[in-house]
């Protein structure tokens, strides 16, 4: 009897040893998922480590940018180039701190940069290499040795973050690449945000389309009409409207 309840307790260690981390991992998504959901669970569930948020100035290659950086004040198990999209407020938003602190709370390393044209509505190809350069600043990170790093963009960031990735020098380094609501055919997407019409299973189908996205689409393209004041017009019509639709 005592050997059995010896080799019991064995069996017991071993799963424990062996299933630690995976219940831990699904702990922590939880938590995450919780936060997300904007329903966090009660504080003395919460065991995730605290997160330090500080701003930062880097450069590459003669290009300077400031930045956020949240970073768990425990062993960084991961980093992550965090792109909100097109927001006005950029980094500054509160959903993308709220967003970043929960990431780096998840133990992740999470660099948010104040990428000008975004936070401007302006959707440009060029952002691509403000994207190539955050990656390569994280990339730089001594706790960031030997760990995974990848990106996570939200919305049309999709677009500038894959080119990014795709560079020859950043292409075999980079872990991963997570889009949320990113799109994936751009014309029909444009064409979605402008007109409202789309196809599903051959048929041709409208809804009226989220004013927000349409006019960040006028805005951003107003900058190609040659004359400067249909320009300064198309600018000033699509302002007022997210202020008031």
């Amino acid at each position: 009897r005592k050997l059995i309840r010896i080799l019991v307790l064995a069996a017991i260690l071993l799963c424990a040893v062996f299933l630690a981390k995976p219940v831990w991992q699904g702990y922590e998504a939880l938590l995450l998922l919780a936060d997300v959901g904007g329903e966090p669970l009660p504080a003395w569930t919460d065991l995730r480590p605290q997160v330090t948020r500080r701003s930062i100035t880097y450069e590459r290659s003669g290009r300077t940018y400031n930045a956020d950086f949240y970073r768990p004040d425990t062993e960084v198990h991961a980093g992550i180039v965090f792109i909100a999209g097109a927001a006005e407020h950029g980094k500054e938003d509160p959903r993308v701190i709220a967003f970043s602190t929960s990431l780096a709370r998840s133990r992740f390393a999470v660099l948010v940069p104040d990428v000008v044209a975004l936070r401007e509505l302006r959707l440009l190809p060029e952002t691509e290499q403000d994207i190539a350069d955050a990656l390569d600043w994280l990339f730089a990170q001594p706790e960031l040795s030997g760990r995974r790093v990848g990106v996570l963009t939200t919305s049309v960031a999709i677009g500038p973050a894959v080119l990014a990735v795709l560079k020859p020098e950043l292409s075999s380094r980079v872990s991963f690449v997570v889009s949320i609501g990113g799109y994936h055919d751009l014309p029909r997407t444009l064409a979605f945000l402008s007109t409202g019409h789309y196809q599903a299973h051959g048929i041709t189908l409208q809804r009226p389309p989220k004013e927000y996205g349409k006019w960040v689409y006028a805005l951003s393209n107003a900058v190609r009409l040659d004359d400067a004041r249909e320009r300064a017009n198309f600018e000033t019509l699509a302002r007022r409207k997210f202020a008031d639709p």
